[in-house]
């Protein structure tokens, strides 16, 4: 072979071997293959999540309102949520439409606010600058006529499993609403009682959009498609059987929320009177005791009315109503409020140990100006001006939750005059809250609505990953194995290379 054929080999094998890394590039990027080599499989997702957009009948149209180019520590997280969204589209077979929105102009951010996207302001620290930014980190997501905003993805390692939770309220049938009961009977308010305007009716009315709202009394078994029970300002006695139902119910993996106080005020009196409503030590055997004091905090709080001479009413600061900006920022439930009240508030303690197999997490807390201070207390501001020689400094737990399998109160016995025909077994994952306020849930309805959105959270959800939590890559194989690996990755490509050689070598000797 002459050195012109050679050279014309030379250069036809040149361009069939672009041709074939072109082509090959081509459909990589054209075939939607995804590999995550990290240990834990962080950026793999859920089979939660591919159960939640599997069969979509419509469209879903979701829009990231994030502002680009964030400083530290949210540098991260437009990456990550574009990952997360892909990864969300693919599993959803075309059937979710993606799109990202900078608010970077006025018009722009009316958007995202008219959206429900929620600003987050914050500190952008470097070493020639230290400013406030308002910046953008929400998403819409719209499925035919309903809509939905996750206001602020501020963790990464909770990226997926808030965007699971908004796609499944949105994608699941009215008709197949879970069930919400409030429980009734014992001096609990009914919001259906109150005018349109107040936050009780209006608390059950966006309750309603989302789940199916049952009023009961607790004087039987709970019916069984019942997920969860919210007990809101109990002021008398709760009889042994409610109580028996509510602890059986919880047992077998039912969610109890409570907000209960243990004082309330008496306007005609001037002072707080201890409420007997008798579920304290109920609450105790949970791990999540109420206390008998009243938080009071004389920096941070709201407005009480308070009767005046003449038949009238005044508006006054007092201590008895405090506010807190003091939440637990990773949890889903709180993590957007910018600040909480909570009048007449017991402080919730947490026992030290808890119960075996129980879990718990502190949500709310008072300032450390706040002290708590036993009863009964003056509800005129200017008594409580100095502290008391019983006040306890804070911070004090306000809202604290539990998950596991939680113990009987009853140590597996029903109280006298309870007929229980099929006790259940311990054993069913149960949920349950505590905040040391019944005025909260007025003072509060979207923190109420985010804790039934956590009492009702289905349990695959606890089992999406945490992303990007600094786990260390993947175990390093045993040797052996690792040099079977590197043959087989190496062999093809040195064989080649050895045929390809042999064969010029053959024409240059022809």
């Amino acid at each position: 072979m002459t050195p012109g054929h050679l050279r014309r080999d030379a250069a036809l094998q040149t361009v069939l071997w672009i041709a074939v890394v072109v082509v090959a590039n081509h459909l990589a990027s054209a075939i939607p293959i995804r590999i995550d080599a990290t240990g834990d499989q962080r950026f793999t997702l859920s089979q939660a999540a591919h159960d939640a957009v599997a069969h979509l009948e419509r469209t879903l149209v979701v829009t990231a309102y994030f502002t680009a180019d964030l400083d530290a520590p949210y540098h991260e997280h437009e990456a990550a949520l574009r990952d997360t969204l892909d990864a969300l589209a693919v599993a959803g077979a075309g059937r979710i439409d993606v799109q990202f929105v900078d608010p970077s102009t006025a018009e722009r951010a009316e958007a995202a606010q008219r959206a429900g996207i929620t600003p987050v302001t914050y500190t952008v620290r470097a070493w020639d600058r230290q400013e406030a930014r308002s910046v953008f980190m929400g998403v819409h997501v719209g499925y035919g006529d309903r809509q939905m905003a996750v206001p602020a993805l501020l963790s990464i390692p909770k990226m997926e499993v808030e965007l699971v939770r908004a796609i499944r309220i949105l994608t699941v049938d009215p008709e197949d609403r879970r069930k919400v009961a409030l429980l009734q009977g014992h001096g609990e308010p009914n919001p259906a009682d109150y005018p349109a305007q107040h936050p009780l009716y209006q608390l059950r009315a966006r309750l309603g959009e989302r789940y199916e709202v049952v009023q009961t009394v607790g004087d039987a078994p709970f019916d069984e498609d019942i997920a969860a029970v919210l007990t809101l300002a109990p002021t008398s006695p709760m009889p042994a059987a409610t109580l028996w139902h509510l602890d059986q119910f919880l047992m077998g993996g039912g969610a109890l929320g409570f907000f209960v106080a243990s004082a309330q005020p008496d306007y005609q009196r001037g002072t707080t009177f201890e409420v007997r409503h008798g579920i304290g030590g109920f609450l105790g055997s949970y791990g999540l005791a109420l206390g008998r004091e009243v938080v009071l905090d004389r920096v941070h709080n709201e407005k009480i009315t308070l009767p005046a001479p003449g038949g009238r009413s005044v508006q006054v600061d007092s201590p008895l109503a405090l506010t807190t900006t003091h939440v637990e920022r990773t949890a889903h439930a709180v993590r957007s409020l910018r600040s909480a009240t909570f009048p007449f508030a017991a402080p919730v303690v947490v026992a030290d140990p808890l119960p075996e197999g129980i879990q718990a997490e502190v949500w709310i807390r008072s300032g450390p100006e706040s002290t708590a201070r036993p009863g009964p207390i003056p509800l005129d501001p200017r008594l409580l001006v100095e502290p008391a020689a019983s006040e306890v400094a804070g911070p004090h737990v306000l809202a604290a939750v539990a998950t596991g399998t939680f113990p009987s109160f009853f140590q597996g016995q029903p109280p006298p005059g309870v007929r229980a025909d099929e006790p259940l077994a311990k054993g069913r994952l149960g949920r349950l809250l505590v905040v040391g306020s019944g005025d909260a849930a007025a003072n509060n309805v979207d923190f109420v609505l985010n804790s039934v959105e956590w009492l009702l959270e289905d349990p695959s959800l606890a089992t999406i990953r945490a992303r990007a939590t600094g786990d260390g890559p993947m175990t390093p194989p045993p040797a052996e194995t690792a040099w079977r690996w590197k043959i087989a990755v190496v062999a093809p490509q040195l064989l080649l290379g050895l045929a390809l050689a042999w064969r010029v070598r053959r024409r240059r000797l022809a």
